[in-house]
C-alpha cells in the first residue's frame, strides 16, 4: 500500500511541475510540451524550471510522510542517528581518489583534454561553488527522495532477505536514473551508456543507506563527493567522443568502464560488509 501512495506522490509532483510549466510556456505564447521537455531557448521556461523542479521536491519530501501515516520528525528522525566515520571516509576517499585516477586515465590516453572557458576571476568562485556550496544540497534533496523515501518504502515492501534488498536496490536505482533523463538530451548523446552509468552510481549510493542500516549521512556523504569530483572538473576538461567507451562523457564522467568499474567495486565492498 505504500508504495501505491508513494507512486501517487510522484504522479502528483509531475503534475504540479507540468502544469507549472504548462503556465509559463502559455504565457511566453510557446507550445506546450512535455515536462521538461520544452524549448531549452525559452530563457524564461528554464529559469521557471529551476525553481519548480526543487520546489516540487521539497513539496514531496515535506509531504509524503505524513499520507505514509506518519510526520516528517518521526519518518526522517531514525535516519539523522549519529553515523560511524570509518565507513564515510573510506567512501568519500574511494570515490575521490577513484575519480582522480579516471582523470589521470584519461589524460594519459588523450581522451580526456585540458579545457578552460572561464576567465581566471570567475573560475575561482565556480570552483568554491561546486566543491563546497553546490553538492551537500543537492544530494540532500535527492537522497531524501530516492533513498529515504523510495528504497526505504521498497526494502519495507519487499521481502527481509539478501535477494529481497537487491531487488529493492536495483529498482531505486533504475528509477534513479530515470528520473535524470526527463529533461531532453541533447542529440547524439549516449542516452542508454549515460543511463547505466546512473544506475551504477544509485546502486553505490543505496547501497551506502543498507551498509548504514538505513541513516542518511553515508548515502549522503558519497553522493556529495561524486557531485563535487564531477562538477568541479568539468571547468577545466573537454572530453573527447571517440573516449567514451573508457571515462564517460563530461557531464557523466562514470558512465564509461572504469566508472562501472569503480561504482561496482564500491557497491560490492559496502553491501558485503554490511
Amino acid at each position: 500500500m505504500n508504495l501505491l501512495v508513494l507512486g501517487g506522490v510522484a504522479a502528483s509532483a509531475l503534475g504540479i511541475l507540468w502544469i507549472g510549466q504548462s503556465v509559463v510556456l502559455w504565457w511566453t505564447h510557446a507550445p506546450l510540451a512535455w515536462p521538461m521537455r520544452f524549448d531549452s531557448r525559452n530563457a524564461l521556461a528554464r529559469r521557471a524550471g529551476k525553481i519548480l523542479v526543487p520546489t516540487v521536491w521539497l513539496l514531496a519530501i515535506a509531504l509524503a510522510p505524513y499520507w505514509l501515516g506518519s510526520t516528517p520528525l518521526n519518518y526522517y528522525g531514525p535516519m539523522l542517528a549519529l553515523p560511524s566515520m570509518h565507513p564515510i571516509f573510506f567512501s568519500v576517499s574511494f570515490i575521490v581518489a577513484g575519480f582522480a585516477m579516471l582523470h589521470v586515465i584519461g589524460r594519459a590516453t588523450g581522451y580526456i583534454q585540458p579545457f578552460r572557458e572561464h576567465a581566471p576571476d570567475k573560475l575561482r568562485g565556480k570552483l568554491v561553488r561546486r566543491i563546497f556550496v553546490v553538492p551537500i544540497p543537492a544530494a540532500l534533496v535527492e537522497e531524501l527522495v530516492f533513498r529515504c523515501l523510495l528504497l526505504k518504502q521498497l526494502l519495507d515492501a519487499f521481502p527481509s532477505t539478501t535477494s529481497g534488498a537487491l531487488a529493492a536496490l536495483f529498482v531505486s536505482s533504475a528509477i534513479f536514473g530515470a528520473v535524470h533523463f526527463v529533461a531532453a538530451r541533447p542529440p547524439g548523446a549516449p542516452v542508454w551508456q549515460e543511463a547505466g552509468g546512473i544506475f551504477m552510481v544509485g546502486c553505490a549510493i543505496g547501497a551506502g543507506y543498507i551498509h548504514a542500516g538505513e541513516v542518511l549521512w553515508l548515502p549522503l556523504a558519497i553522493h556529495a563527493a561524486g557531485i563535487a569530483c564531477v562538477e568541479a572538473p568539468r571547468l577545466f576538461t573537454r572530453f573527447e567522443r571517440r573516449g567514451r567507451w573508457l571515462v564517460g562523457t563530461r557531464e557523466f564522467p562514470y558512465c564509461g568502464l572504469f566508472g562501472w568499474v569503480m561504482m561496482s567495486l564500491l557497491t560490492v565492498s559496502l553491501l558485503v560488509a554490511a
